[in-house]
């Protein structure tokens, strides 16, 4: 691998500089805690929040119909916008430039979105700013994954992806819990709140190498045919899931008939 010469260090084996903080404990914690955000609002959103803001606007014939318009919605932007922000992110940081300003950036357009979908009053209002509450989310998302190989060392992606899984969980849990306990309007501002204060913590306690890397840590597969497998494994996977977490409130109230369909979510 080739030296990338300066007053700030070389860069090692790894493609990272000599200088990241990546194997102290304290920044590990530091980049989980975006990590935890996401999985928060991703776990209240469509699966409680969102929901339930249909069913206050829609009709209750058509709200399943509005909820799945939404998701599909959803799922577009999630294919489009990272691939897009990926590539200003990478020319961003191949001249010497950080992933974080897109992190704090999209996480602000997030939080907009949120409270603009809080405030709507009808489906094209809520519609419109769920999308942008969206598009944040992608662009601080993409260049959050792109920073994490950079400033954390090969030999402890392991220890990164334990802490990684543990704020996925944490997440999640904290996310339902709340969604089911609280009132719609509490938990768009536990979102918004716990974004911002995510995507800050990260962005101060995690420093990124500051000169251009020489090389990008790459994945190299040596066997499609299983890759193919484990793709589309993973296809089936997230698709059901998918399904689950999206229509499983109404399935609650309409078909088991439940009260507070949201807390036994």
């Amino acid at each position: 691998m080739s030296r990338a010469n300066g007053r700030h260090g070389a860069a090692g084996r790894e493609g990272v500089p000599a200088d990241s903080p990546g194997a102290a404990p304290v920044n590990q914690v530091g980049l989980a805690a975006y990590w935890f955000s996401l999985n928060f609002q991703t776990a209240s959103l469509l699966t409680i929040v969102i929901p339930e803001t249909v069913t206050r606007l829609a009709a209750q014939t058509s709200r399943t119909t509005q909820l799945a318009r939404l998701a599909a919605l959803s799922a577009v932007i999630a294919m489009l916008v990272p691939p897009l922000i990926g590539v200003v992110s990478d020319k961003i940081r191949a001249r010497g430039g950080a992933r974080r300003p897109l992190l704090v950036f999209g996480t602000l357009v997030n939080m907009a979105g949120l409270y603009a979908v809080m405030q709507s009053d009808e489906l094209l209002s809520l519609a419109s700013w769920f999308v942008v509450a969206l598009i944040g989310q992608s662009i601080a998302t993409a260049a959050y994954q792109a920073m994490m190989p950079e400033v954390v060392p090969r030999r402890r992606w392991g220890l990164a992806s334990g802490y990684m899984a543990v704020a996925s969980l944490a997440g999640t849990v904290a996310g339902l819990a709340v969604a089911g306990l609280e009132g719609p309007t509490t938990v768009y501002w536990t979102m918004m709140g716990t974004a911002g204060a995510g995507a800050a913590y990260t962005s101060v306690t995690v420093r990124e190498p500051r000169t251009p890397l020489a090389e990008r840590p790459r994945v190299h597969i040596n066997d499609w045919r299983r890759f193919g497998w484990v793709f589309v494994a993973r296809f089936l996977v997230i698709f059901g899931q998918t399904i689950l977490i999206t229509f499983v409130l109404y399935f609650f109230e309409d078909g088991l008939h439940v009260r507070q369909a949201a807390g036994g979510t």
